[in-house]
């Protein structure tokens, strides 16, 4: 059912092999993490000298790194490493295109990276399906009843998000693994548990002194590139 993530880890073992190249999937995930998040926040801070930026996006890869539950399945179990890490990288450089179409002139060839990395991160895991979802929702409507004169661009946008939930929603693959599960196929305690562990993750991630030190720095930081 995770499409993109199964179909890197083919090519991944077929290409280097299962235990020679096992240990160049966490360097070149690391890699990617790395420019993916460089730029995220090149997008954001684009008058900013390189440097800095990759300084900055170094910074938030320790803190996310040291905010793991687990290090070693996160970056280092392989196939779990390819399903969620593939996923934020994806989703980080998907969150720079859709950035890069308000402030450029040539919103197309950005449109189209983002249609691309939409699909690859929800493909890489289900994670991805509320959280781009509601994304590109809310701003494709807020273009729209604004008449922006780019709501082409963010109508296709939605149309790709949609019909990549769709098909990894309705992959066989899902169903095969829901039999694990006795509470499928019931929306309601599924939406009644989803949101519960919503808000009992996020006062986990509220209360995190790493989240407010990296606040702290990036507030410091902020009005010297306003």
């Amino acid at each position: 059912s995770r499409y993109f993530s199964i179909a890197l880890i083919g090519v991944f073992f077929n290409s280097f092999g299962l235990m020679d190249g096992y240990k160049f999937a966490p360097t070149l995930l690391f890699i990617g993490w790395l420019i993916s998040s460089c730029g995220f926040l090149k997008s954001i801070f684009d008058g900013v000298r390189l440097f800095t930026v990759a300084t900055g996006a170094l910074a938030f890869c320790i803190f996310y790194i040291l905010t793991m539950p687990n290090v070693s399945t996160g970056f280092y179990w392989l196939t779990s490493a390819f399903i969620y890490q593939t996923g934020n990288i994806m989703a980080m450089g998907a969150l720079a295109c859709m950035i890069r179409l308000g402030t450029t002139k040539y919103p197309y060839r950005y449109a189209l990276a983002a249609a691309f990395l939409i699909f690859a991160s929800i493909g890489s895991t289900e994670l991805y399906i509320p959280f781009m979802t509601i994304l590109v929702t809310v701003r494709t409507a807020y273009v729209v009843l604004t008449r922006s004169d780019r709501a082409d661009v963010w109508i296709f946008l939605l149309v790709v998000t949609l019909v990549s939930a769709v098909l990894l929603g309705v992959a066989p693959g899902n169903e095969a693994r829901g039999q694990h599960f006795v509470a499928r196929h019931q929306f309601w305690f599924s939406l009644a548990a989803s949101a519960y562990h919503a808000v009992m993750w996020f006062l986990q991630w509220i209360w995190e002194p790493l989240l407010w030190l990296t606040t702290l720095l990036y507030s410091l930081w902020l009005p010297t590139v306003s």
